[in-house]
């Protein structure tokens, strides 16, 4: 069964763009002025440093607004429910406003060995990592909000931005082990 968890997040904005999916949902944050998680799955967030924003849809509150600093970010608890083993997607919007720093996006602090959605400023494009392997996807600009969908498929990576797939290729190994919350 694939696993799923939709966020909505905001320098950095995240905000969903898609009606919440039921199969396989583990984690569904809406940001609706709170870090409630309405999937499934017993999986808690907690705020450091973040705000709330305005959506790509122009509602207000519905996206968190990070600082731009190591400072400000969520940290998700999930008793085991996002240690990916096998296929999954992860679905998110993302704002950013400003291409000079490389930033964690989505990240379970396990370096290469983990899933992660990163911006990496040298290319100015998203990568997404998973057991030791990296694809980039094509370089993004500020100031709009793009859909962001990373993708485990069987033994393939695939990162879509805005509906459209920009880049895939084979995970690598060894399998992570999942010893930090995301």
């Amino acid at each position: 069964m694939r696993k799923l968890l939709l966020v909505h997040f905001s320098l950095l904005a995240f905000s969903c763009l898609i009606a919440q999916p039921t199969t396989g949902l583990v984690g569904y944050f809406n940001f609706n002025n709170n870090l409630t998680n309405t999937g499934s799955a017993t999986i808690s967030a907690t705020n450091n440093s973040v705000t709330y924003g305005t959506d790509s849809t122009g509602t207000i509150n519905r996206a968190l607004q990070f600082n731009g600093t190591v400072n400000s970010y969520v940290s998700i608890s999930d008793n085991g429910n996002l240690d990916f083993t096998g296929d999954f997607t992860i679905s998110l919007a993302v704002y950013l406003t400003s291409r000079t720093a490389s930033q964690g996006i989505l990240d379970n602090c396990l370096n290469y060995g983990g899933y992660g959605l990163f911006y990496f400023n040298g290319d100015t494009s998203f990568h997404f990592n998973f057991r030791n392997a990296s694809i980039g996807s094509i370089k993004t600009t500020t100031n709009r909000w793009k859909a962001i969908t990373i993708q485990r498929n069987s033994n393939t990576l695939k990162i879509y931005e805005n509906g459209v797939l920009t880049s895939s290729g084979n995970i690598g190994t060894p399998p992570p082990a999942y010893n930090y919350p995301i």
